[in-house]
């Protein structure tokens, strides 16, 4: 599979949800028929609110943590800390601060830190 490929299905297809993840499942139909090789490691796709559904998991893998996927509405950039761990949400910023605010117009970096 292949960037162009996954780019001519979302516009010829679209997404059943009107985000990413309607998309990639749609695009990726089968996976659940897939041996686990084939799918992404827990580190790879962390929810925020992994403390809660996973929290065994997230014991045992979270210093690993490689992508943390703020699922929902309130993301950490609309400045709604509440909705997100402390943790995750201190690491995006500073993530933000260190190696983006300074590649982005004012214009579109209205990230309340």
């Amino acid at each position: 599979m292949d960037l162009g490929r996954l780019l001519a299905f979302a516009i010829s297809h679209g997404s059943f949800d009107g985000g990413d993840q309607g998309l990639l499942n749609e695009f990726f139909s089968g996976w659940r028929d897939l041996p686990a090789i084939h799918r992404l490691p827990f580190i790879y796709n962390m929810t925020a609110g992994v403390f809660y559904s996973y929290a065994a998991a997230y014991r045992r893998f979270g210093a690993s943590t490689k992508i943390v996927h703020f699922i929902g509405a309130e993301k950490p950039w609309h400045g709604s800390a509440a909705t997100h761990q402390s943790e995750h949400l201190e690491k995006w910023k500073q993530i933000h601060q260190t190696n983006v605010a300074a590649h982005v117009s004012s214009t579109y970096n209205d990230c309340k830190s």
